[in-house]
């Protein structure tokens, strides 16, 4: 499939941009794209993904749990002392568990799900918008969060907070930050093929069986075809441009018609 003209979508060249999950799926994805624009980037990530995951020459990497607050904390000290600013935040990280239905759920599974898809970005957020003047933050969310998917639980009730948190900082941070979400359907990234979207397993698409049924989305999904990640970058590139400078406080569903909302 042929790659999008991402030049017409994209902030100005020299933009910085601190890409959260930037060894992720769509988030290397965003990072190889942005790097390409003449984009400063910055990559936050687990110290595990950093070191598997090779990323373009020159891009400051900064390792970061975001299930620890003190990680958190420590990531964005460490990107202040460097000297390292940005223009834009993007949050591409989430991951799920195993498949489970809420009456075997157990509490441990559900705090460390919502910690880190939905408490981490709010710590991050919250260093983020100390150290923005203006710019944007763009949040990954997820089709999931507005579905009753059966298994995904902690991990839908995340991404509808994320949701929720768009709204939020959208009113809290204008006018000088907007902030906006992307919900992506099913992406051909790990996360389908059974991956947690923890550390290393986040480029492996091999062998695994679909978590969900391909043939049955893709026949009823009206462009015929699930996501590749580069179908998510653009829409995040527009969110972050010029372009986009009166848009705040949306979540922007990407999913080739499979759903549809006002």
């Amino acid at each position: 499939m042929q790659t999008p003209n991402f030049e017409r979508l994209a902030p100005e060249k020299g933009s910085k941009v601190l890409i959260i999950g930037g060894c992720g799926g769509i988030g290397n994805a965003l990072v190889k794209v942005c790097t390409n624009l003449d984009l400063e980037v910055s990559v936050m990530d687990l110290q595990s993904s950093l070191q598997a995951v090779r990323l373009p020459k020159n891009i400051e990497s900064i390792p970061v749990d975001l299930r620890d607050e003190r990680s958190v904390k420590a990531a964005f000290h460490k990107l202040k002392s460097r000297k390292v600013g940005f223009d834009h935040m993007v949050v591409a990280s989430g991951y799920t568990s195993d498949l489970v239905r809420i009456s075997e759920l157990s509490s441990e599974t559900f705090d460390d799900v919502l910690n880190g898809n939905l408490k981490g970005v709010v710590l991050a957020a919250k260093e983020a918008a100390q150290q923005m003047s203006s710019g944007s933050l763009i949040f990954l969310s997820t089709a999931l969060a507005q579905v009753g998917a059966p298994g995904y639980g902690p991990y839908s009730m995340a991404k509808a907070g994320i949701n929720a948190l768009t709204r939020i900082l959208a009113s809290e941070l204008a006018p000088n930050i907007r902030v906006n979400g992307v919900a992506p359907g099913p992406v051909e990234t790990p996360f389908i093929h059974g991956g947690m979207g923890r550390g290393v397993d986040t480029l492996d698409v091999s062998g695994d069986p679909a978590r969900f049924d391909r043939q049955r989305f893709e026949a009823m999904t009206p462009l015929g075809r699930i996501a590749n990640p580069n179908d998510i970058v653009g829409p995040i590139l527009f969110l972050m441009s010029d372009a986009a400078r009166f848009v705040t406080g949306q979540v922007l569903h990407i999913n080739g018609g499979g759903f549809m909302r006002d």
